[in-house]
């Protein structure tokens, strides 16, 4: 943690650095110095998901459940397609019954495969000569 916290303060700039910070008082269960690090490994990352997933984690062990779904969607935004971690993971224990989190699950879900909810499509030849959308097996998370 001490390398981590010297590397922040000599070059504020390192993504990675702020990441492995928040890691590390997570692990010592210093959330909301974790959810400052995590943050800044946020605004800092070209590719800002694992922190956001770990900044959530934080939020939700510290008792924020809001704040833990703010970055949940964030989370979201980018893409992210694990919904079975999301299920497993003991730091989102807290937040798991709340019913957004079926929610950040379906949109997890979604960016895994996301034909599996998609329109589907049949080539009618005899009636229209083109694609006509015929079902929806389920519509898209919104």
């Amino acid at each position: 943690m001490r390398a981590y916290e010297a590397i922040t303060k000599s070059d504020p700039t390192q993504p990675r650095a702020w990441y492995r910070l928040g890691v590390c008082y997570a692990g010592l269960q210093r959330w909301e110095d974790a959810i400052a690090a995590d943050h800044r490994a946020e605004s800092l990352s070209p590719t800002p998901q694992f922190a956001r997933y770990n900044l959530a984690c934080a939020f939700a062990r510290s008792g924020q459940g809001d704040s833990a779904f703010a970055a949940l969607d964030r989370l979201n935004q980018t893409g992210y397609s694990q919904p079975e971690q999301l299920m497993a993971d003991s730091d989102l224990a807290s937040v798991r019954e709340d019913p957004r989190f079926l929610a950040v699950v379906a949109r997890a879900k979604h960016a895994a495969s996301p034909c599996m909810d998609a329109a589907e499509f049949l080539y009618d030849r005899r009636r229209l000569g083109s694609l006509s959308q015929i079902a929806y097996r389920t519509p898209p998370p919104a």
